[in-house]
């Protein structure tokens, strides 16, 4: 999905945690995406992917909107996707 944030927008008051993997790539503008306690600063062309169950928060700094296409991996019970199952054999 295409998510934008406005200059001074962000993920919200407290910090996001949630079962699956997160990967942004950065379209326009500029985003700061904090996981655990280190920061990154993301611009056009920047991707990163975390584990979504570490704390993380995302946040426009910049003077520009901000615009990434987010995609979000894994299901509802925390089940990782079959690539990522470590196999037997």
């Amino acid at each position: 999905m295409e998510i934008r944030y406005a200059p001074g927008g962000h993920s919200g008051d407290h910090v996001l945690r949630h079962p699956g993997r997160d990967l942004f790539l950065v379209l326009e503008g500029q985003i700061t995406i904090s996981v655990g306690f280190a920061e990154h600063v993301l611009g056009p062309g920047d991707a990163i992917n975390f584990a979504d169950f570490a704390p993380h928060h995302v946040r426009n700094d910049g003077k520009v909107e901000g615009r990434a296409i987010l995609c979000v991996v894994g299901d509802d019970e925390g089940h990782r996707p079959a690539a990522e199952s470590p196999t037997n054999g």
